[in-house]
């Protein structure tokens, strides 16, 4: 748990939070993964650049 009282856990999109968006309402439970995947690590490449630019390492 954090100060704040937030959790340090690990939230992921869901299959069925992905298919909620326009144009993956009918994407493969594989693809599905896949696309979660792919966005779970640019969401961690984008957080990790922002920390190096701004200088709060």
């Amino acid at each position: 748990m954090n100060n704040d009282g937030t959790s340090n856990e690990k939230i992921k999109l869901t299959i069925e939070e992905l298919r909620k968006f326009k144009g993956f309402e009918a994407v493969s439970d594989s693809d599905a993964e896949n696309i979660i995947d792919s966005l779970a690590q640019l969401a961690i490449i984008a957080y990790n650049l922002n920390i190096e630019e701004n200088g709060f390492r």
